[in-house]
């Protein structure tokens, strides 16, 4: 089953990836560019059958669901949702990333909400800022069944001894001050840039004259 699993999973991460790159308004080169760097910088981690290579793989599909849901239909919020409520019960890194990418994501529209002139981009914005919302909300509901197994397991007998066994200690100290410091000044720097910014350029709109999000998911990628 592994020897299966090592054949096929890899294959549809990389597809994932250059969908969601291709959604995000990349072209075909950069798509494919993003997925080999990705793919590349991350080898040792994607030699990990289950974490982090098919949570990622999950992870993806969770996020593929976000921006379909912005840029094709917004029935897939209810796959959004349910899916970001799964990754709650699957691998710590592949939810606290999706959460702060769909976070950030809703930042940046709202910016770019606030900053836009044109009315017809305003409305787009604002439309994206309900479905992210939106999917926010499912999450929540979805999610429960969760919150239960945690609040549970949380309240075990045994849970000291498990937190002693595992070397968990109570304390809210970043893993790496060094990682979060620079995390958060990306994250400012970022958000800063999209604020003095123009929203989008002309080139990066798309045949209808709405904005295509490619600058905002671009920013975000490399967060």
């Amino acid at each position: 089953l592994l020897q299966i699993e090592d054949s096929v999973v890899p294959v549809l991460l990389f597809l994932a990836l250059y969908a969601f790159f291709r959604l995000c308004g990349f072209s075909r080169a950069k798509s494919y560019g993003g997925c080999l760097v990705f793919l590349l910088v991350s080898l040792y981690y994607l030699d990990r059958p289950i974490n982090q290579r098919t949570t990622a793989l999950f992870m993806m599909a969770a996020l593929l669901s976000v921006i379909l849901a912005l840029e094709r239909h917004v029935l897939f919020a209810f796959v959004a949702g349910i899916l970001l409520a799964i990754l709650l019960d699957v691998y710590f890194w592949s939810w606290t990333f999706a959460y702060a990418f769909c976070v950030l994501l809703l930042l940046t529209e709202i910016i770019l909400w606030r900053k836009s002139k044109d009315q017809g981009e305003k409305t787009n914005h604002l439309r994206r800022i309900r479905i992210l919302l939106a999917i926010a909300a499912i999450t929540i509901v979805a999610a429960t069944p969760m919150y239960i197994k945690i609040w549970k397991m949380l309240h075990h007998p045994m849970i000291d001894a498990g937190n002693f066994r595992a070397v968990y200690v109570h304390s809210r100290l970043p893993v790496s001050w060094i990682y979060s410091i620079l995390f958060l000044g990306m994250t400012i720097g970022a958000l800063f840039w999209t604020w003095r910014s123009p929203p989008f350029a002309p080139h990066e709109r798309s045949h209808m004259g709405e904005a295509t999000g490619g600058r905002p998911y671009a920013m975000l990628m490399i967060l």
